[in-house]
């Protein structure tokens, strides 16, 4: 991954924040969290939940619109 992340630039990327990534685009992708949970070895679906991150996308989507409305 050091090599990877020196290869593009990429700074400060931990393995820890592509997990939050998965678990957050496969929770988008409408899995249910209770499968993501089994999937990862999570022993309850609200561990599951401090990993996913959707709101981000739901306010993207929502900045978005907002600017398309406004053209």
């Amino acid at each position: 991954m050091e090599i990877a992340c020196k290869n593009t630039n990429i700074q400060d990327l931990r393995f820890h924040d592509l997990k939050h990534t998965a678990i957050t685009r496969m929770v988008e992708a409408g899995v249910p969290l209770h499968a993501v949970a089994k999937l990862l070895g999570h022993s309850t679906v609200r561990v599951t939940k401090r990993y996913s991150h959707p709101e981000d996308t739901v306010r993207d989507a929502a900045n978005k619109l907002c600017d398309y409305s406004v053209k």
